[in-house]
């Protein structure tokens, strides 16, 4: 059995708390228990496919404490990777119970009797986790990766036992792939219009907008929560 699950969006919470709750996934494991368990197959196989997305590099204000040449969209530097790992160890921390059902002790301890198998794709949100070495080793603790799996940090999955081809999908949206038809590791490494965008806009003015609301007391609570929903939907 293969699942996908994509589009996480784990964030530090710097611009935001809009982490998905542990009791989701707890249920989704439970879920995914109860069909492995089902399976007529004798040999019980549960591939999870992460599949792009999970942690979101760009939703955050950590960004703005380096110049603009430090951000994913400059020049690639070593300032902006050390502020990359930062925000991955926000992340972490910020979810690790979440990250802790995803451990590689747990998922066998969940799926006894079952082999079991963690695959990560990135997308565009996350991309700088295939391309920032410092990064991968901590992604493989969090989703439980084998270091052995050559599937994993590639730009798609397939596979010909199920007849299966599954990307993240980026690649269809000009706003966030800047490379060509080609899809080589070149053309994913180019960085789109939509990071910046993201990270300027979609991050920096709720965020700002409402701490000034709140020092100005001018929506009540309600209100306020509703506003950040919105804002939510734009992204």
């Amino acid at each position: 059995m293969i699942v996908f699950i994509s589009d996480l969006h784990f964030v530090d919470e710097t611009a935001g708390k809009q982490n998905i709750p542990i009791s989701a996934f707890e249920l989704f494991l439970s879920n995914l228990k109860t069909h492995s368990e089902n399976t007529k197959n004798k040999e019980k196989e549960l591939k999870i496919v992460f599949l792009g997305d999970i942690f979101d590099f760009l939703r955050t204000e950590e960004w703005f404490k380096e110049k603009e040449e430090d951000r994913p969209w400059g020049n690639n530097t070593e300032n902006m990777k050390k502020r990359a790992k930062i925000i991955l160890d926000k992340i972490a921390e910020k979810n690790k119970d979440t990250f802790n059902l995803f451990s590689k002790d747990n998922l066998e301890k969940t799926f006894k009797d079952t082999n079991i198998e963690t695959i990560y794709i990135p997308g565009n949100h996350d991309r700088l986790c295939w391309m920032i070495d410092e990064l991968k080793e901590k992604v493989m603790e969090l989703l439980g990766l084998n270091a052995n799996n050559t599937n994993n940090f590639k730009h798609s999955f397939f596979n010909i036992e199920h007849g299966v081809y599954a990307t993240h999908g980026h690649i269809f949206d000009n706003f966030n792939y800047e490379g060509g038809s080609s899809y080589t590791d070149l053309d994913y490494g180019l960085v789109p219009i939509g990071d910046p965008i993201t990270t300027k806009i979609l991050a920096k003015i709720p965020s700002k907008l409402i701490k000034n609301i709140k020092l100005k007391n001018t929506l009540s609570s309600e209100d306020i929560i509703r506003l950040k929903y919105n804002f939510r939907e734009i992204g």
